[in-house]
């Protein structure tokens, strides 16, 4: 049988730097939006600017859903991550309350 070591005081800081990833995903995300919102005007207004945002805009909407999905992706793992560094932690004290249960009874 293999064995799981999961260190819980270790969990915290992975999930805290989880989140972090999340908002610097969503924060370059912000970013490019505006950039790209700024100069949607840049190819122009004529027959050729519009083929131009027919062929970048499905594109740069799949990116920008792309992005958005995998920055909700890590911040769920982060707070899955919470919420198991909690289970941990409840099991721990729990197991330690059923041992001292049990000294407490062989005496």
């Amino acid at each position: 049988m293999a064995e799981l070591i999961v260190k819980n005081t270790n969990l915290h800081p992975a999930t805290e730097q989880m989140r972090l990833l999340a908002d610097r995903f969503t924060s370059i995300m912000d970013q490019m939006q505006g950039a790209v919102s700024e100069h949607r005007d840049a190819p122009g207004n004529d027959e050729t600017g519009e083929r131009f945002r027919e062929q970048h805009d499905p594109a740069a909407r799949d990116m920008f859903a792309a992005l958005q999905g995998y920055s909700g992706a890590v911040a769920s793992t982060a707070g899955r991550m919470d919420d198991l560094g909690k289970l941990l932690a409840n099991t721990e004290d729990t197991a330690g309350e059923q041992a001292a249960r049990i000294a407490k009874s062989g005496n």
